[in-house]
């Protein structure tokens, strides 16, 4: 018996030269196999008797061991409270079945709210046991989702470890690395929009007729701009949608500014500067308190909307004191 490397793993019970059949018997022959390396083995029985030698019967044998091959998940950057979706695979590299017995992990739970951040559902409704295995054929594989939920800003590294019949012995899977580990890695990260705004103290009033003013010219600096500068300090993008005049005093036509400009997509951990001059025409106090309400960068379609009350950086205020 002989494989395609000329060796011959093949032994009969038989190791003399000649049987004698009586009419009409039969006589079983064992043919052993000894399974040493991967691959395919065949041959031929050949029988000869007063009238000649003809192959009679055909033997084959397909040798190997399964090999796992788990795949891994980097989910993208995550904002906290929010979720995002990632899959990974089970792969079958082997030339048989490969069955799973079990798995363990994800073991990560939120310090806030004390659930798994990481949720397989998808694995534990199968009940995966060693009476139920989950069979995967030689060449194929199976894709599992698994959703990540931090719940504070930081890494969440985790895995899932599966349990097989897989031989861990390189030697018995043709030198194949034996990878049974998911690991799974998530970044929860925080998002959000900081609008500063100015106060121009005490200023002259602008008279065309008498004592015409030219408007204070809006400053930009990057320490104390009379401007209103969006700075995005989270990782995903913010778009204002929005604009509302939640406080008015005086004349809020004193300040100077294209509104249209503050309708704008800032990507994370940049700004926009949207400049303010101020020309005010009479005396008195002059504020301007605006609400910008954002389109949310993760989940289109949800308005986040923010109120000076409780956050008051992100609304912008315009404060003016004068004489006349």
């Amino acid at each position: 018996m002989w494989d395609s490397n000329g060796t011959n793993p093949f032994r009969t019970g038989y190791d003399y030269d000649g049987l004698r059949i009586p009419p009409l018997d039969s006589l079983p022959i064992t043919v052993k196999f000894e399974a040493t390396y991967e691959g395919e083995f065949w041959d031929s029985i050949g029988l000869g008797d007063t009238n000649g030698f003809s192959y009679k019967a055909y033997v084959h044998a397909y040798v190997g061991s399964p090999i796992i091959n788990v795949t891994n998940i980097e989910f993208p950057n995550t904002k906290v409270g929010k979720w995002s979706y990632g899959s990974f695979e089970v792969q079958n590299k082997g030339l048989v079945p490969l069955e799973i017995y079990g798995y363990k992990g994800p073991t990560i739970t939120g310090v806030i709210n004390k659930l798994k951040i990481y949720n397989a559902q998808e694995i534990s409704d199968l009940d995966i046991s060693y009476e139920n295995p989950l069979r995967i054929p030689p060449g194929d594989y199976v894709t599992f989702n698994i959703s990540f939920t931090p719940d504070k800003e930081g890494d969440y590294p985790d895995s899932i470890a599966f349990i097989s019949n897989t031989v861990k012995d390189n030697s018995y899977n043709d030198n194949n690395p034996i990878d049974s580990v998911c690991n799974l890695l998530g970044k929860g990260v925080l998002s959000g929009l900081s609008v500063t705004g100015y106060d121009w103290g005490r200023r002259r009033i602008h008279r065309p007729e008498t004592f015409p003013m030219e408007p204070y010219p809006a400053i930009d600096d990057g320490v104390q701009d009379s401007a209103i500068r969006l700075t995005n300090v989270g990782y995903y993008a913010e778009s204002v949608t929005r604009l509302t005049n939640i406080e008015e005093q005086g004349d809020i036509t004193s300040f100077i500014l294209n509104r249209g400009n503050l309708i704008a997509t800032v990507t994370g951990g940049n700004s926009k500067v949207v400049p303010v001059a101020f020309q005010p025409t009479s005396t008195g106090e002059h504020l301007l308190k605006i609400r910008f309400s954002t389109l949310d960068g993760l989940e289109t379609g949800v308005e986040r909307y923010r109120s000076c009350s409780e956050i008051a950086d992100r609304c912008l205020r315009f404060r003016m004191y004068r004489t006349e």
